[in-house]
């Protein structure tokens, strides 16, 4: 579930149907759900949604399918991207506020994975850091509002982790 940053009152939300609804607000404190325009693009539960930072129609989806999905509003019928992102569910994700083409992705087997959207396509997605430290599934992570190569982790393994993009060696 994520409210946009940038369309006040809008919310999107994932359910264990593999289906995602955007919910849009109305006079008098109502919502407008279009039930019958489930955005399906995943095979397995929504894990998480998460708008982007600067785009009005654009959010992100990740599930237990493995997968992210990037998605425009005005085309529901189907994701703009679908990429395999890694080896077992994707529990969590992350936009980079300051960085908007930055991603990073948590999942059941530890793993994170940063991603740059301007380069990620399903033929072949590679990430722009892979880090296999957590002993257990990633169950949060976010980028820090404050430097666009700061983000922490909190893991099923009982740790949190501060990791910082400066300072990693580049590839």
């Amino acid at each position: 579930i994520d409210w946009s940053p940038v369309v006040p009152g809008r919310l999107v939300t994932g359910d264990n149907a593999s289906g995602i609804h955007v919910w849009e607000p109305l006079e008098g404190g109502k919502w407008a759900v279009d039930k019958n325009a489930v955005y399906r693009g995943h095979e397995s539960s929504v894990e998480d949604c998460q708008w982007s930072p600067a785009e009005k129609d654009v959010f992100a989806s990740c599930s237990a399918d493995q997968t992210v999905c990037i998605w425009d509003c005005r085309q529901k019928n189907k994701p703009a991207l679908r990429v395999k992102v890694h080896d077992s569910d994707v529990n969590v994700m992350s936009w980079n506020r300051m960085a908007n083409c930055m991603l990073a992705t948590g999942a059941d087997d530890g793993g994170l994975r940063i991603w740059d959207l301007r380069n990620f396509n399903p033929a072949a997605a590679a990430p722009v850091a892979n880090f296999t430290f957590h002993r257990g599934p990633i169950t949060s992570v976010e980028w820090s509002r404050f430097d666009s190569a700061m983000l922490a982790t909190g893991s099923a393994d009982h740790t949190v982790c501060v990791w910082d993009l400066a300072v990693e060696r580049d590839a």
